[in-house]
């Protein structure tokens, strides 16, 4: 096989592994820009006081998580 078939053959696998992490990507950009939003306003509240960011993104994560689950419609 010649290096320009190889290189085709690993091109081709490298765009079909691109294009089955695009479709996951985008949600995951998604999810994380809305915790990093929730866990700004959460910094914002404090006066951005130093030494709570993890705190703040893990309260954020939670919050989007509560936000997604599904309702009980009552």
């Amino acid at each position: 096989m010649t290096n320009t078939a190889k290189n085709s053959r690993r091109r081709a696998r490298q765009l079909t592994s691109e294009r089955a992490t695009a479709s996951v990507e985008p949600n995951a950009a998604d999810h994380q820009a809305q915790v990093a939003v929730v866990a700004y306003f959460l910094a914002e509240k404090r006066g951005f006081e130093s030494g709570h960011e993890l705190e703040d993104w893990l309260a954020a994560e939670a919050e989007i998580a509560r936000a997604e689950q599904p309702c009980d419609g009552a």
